[in-house]
């Protein structure tokens, strides 16, 4: 039996054994839970999942489910076995248990400190989602070490030719960190060519920056892939120096990440008059503007805020982001750069705020 119809059977099972949802005090749930015969069961699972066929795996699981056991016991059982399995290596026998657990319906609620709705005391599915998860990244990570040992840059082809799954993402990152920066030099190509065609992967760019110590990793998920965080962060990443070259060269460009290089930029001081067209756009960004005029008030930016501010010519958001920069910075050019706001007729829109700042 294949494993999607060994999760369907084994989820028809679980479903019946929970039955209705009660909600619980935690204090007695717990104490229901932490019984001697709990811990037994836990113990006597998984030592036996790495010899047990599939069969035994899962029949020792449906035993649980129809145990005389409280329900708080029964849960625990299921969720300690679901979680220390990702200790383990990846056993594909008992993925389907795993599967059909991902879709188990908790029968011991609990009030939450967070939110109005009880929630499950043990979260099954939770912990089944997170060792499959797991198993998905490490399974990956030894394919391409694999790979890589072997010279198979197919791998990567096959990589590039298919969307990628979050785990599996999380192992190409596991892998990276296991190569050596020389190794992954000669394999650069292979990962150009996964940033290039897949743009969920960019947050590979992050440990191959970190190996290489240099920008060609961003630069690429900049250009091909969804990286916009990424470049902002490029700085945790690289020398300043270089992290610094590596935005100037964004900003110039019409790229998703041109903003948060122009936002990082100003907060290293290193925008001017003659980047106004940028700034200004970046200003006038609803998701960047905010973050924009307080980078440049940090960055004492003053000439470039003044210069955005008392424009006439430029949009209002613009203007009267660039006037808040100018009132956050708060030195002498500052406060004198609102005065001639204040005064000036193209600025009526947000005059009555200006004055609250000058004064």
């Amino acid at each position: 039996m294949n494993r999607t119809r060994w999760s369907a059977c084994l989820l028809g099972a679980f479903l019946v054994a929970t039955g209705h949802a009660e909600e619980w005090r935690r204090e007695a749930a717990l104490a229901e839970a932490s019984s001697p015969t709990a811990a037994a069961e836990i113990q006597r699972l998984l030592s036996s999942v790495p010899w047990s066929p599939q069969q035994v795996v899962a029949d020792d699981v449906e035993r649980i489910m129809g145990a005389d056991l409280p329900a708080p016991a029964r849960e625990r059982i299921l969720y300690e076995f679901a979680f220390a399995l990702r200790d383990l290596p990846p056993q594909s026998h008992v993925l389907p248990v795993l599967d059909a657990l991902t879709e188990y319906q908790a029968a011991v609620l609990v009030p939450s400190e967070f939110t109005r709705h009880p929630v499950p005391l043990y979260n099954v599915a939770a912990a089944a989602a997170g060792t499959l998860h797991a198993w998905a990244a490490e399974t990956q990570r030894d394919l391409t070490l694999a790979a890589l040992d072997r010279g198979n840059f197919e791998h990567f082809d096959r990589l590039a030719g298919a969307p990628l799954s979050a785990p599996e993402i999380q192992g190409l990152r596991q892998a990276i960190s296991a190569i050596s920066p020389a190794e992954l030099e000669i394999t650069w190509p292979a990962w150009q060519t996964v940033l290039e065609q897949r743009p969920e992967a960019a947050s590979l760019a992050e440990p191959l920056s970190r190996a290489f110590g240099d920008a060609r990793a961003l630069e690429t998920a900049a250009r091909f892939g969804t990286s916009v965080p990424l470049v902002a962060r490029a700085d945790d990443m690289l020398p300043a120096d270089q992290a610094v070259a590596f935005w100037k060269q964004l900003a110039s460009s019409d790229l998703p990440g041109a903003g948060p290089s122009m936002v990082r930029l100003a907060e290293y001081g290193e925008l001017n008059a003659a980047k106004t067209h940028r700034v200004v756009h970046a200003l006038a960004d609803p998701q960047t503007g905010a973050d924009m005029a307080l980078a440049l008030a940090r960055g004492g930016a003053v000439d470039v805020l003044a210069a955005v501010a008392l424009d006439a010519d430029q949009p209002e958001l613009a203007r009267k982001r660039a006037a808040l920069g100018l009132k956050l910075e708060g030195s002498d050019g500052s406060r004198t750069a609102l005065k001639q706001l204040q005064a000036d007729p193209s600025a009526a829109g947000f005059a009555d705020e200006v004055a609250k700042w000058v004064d």
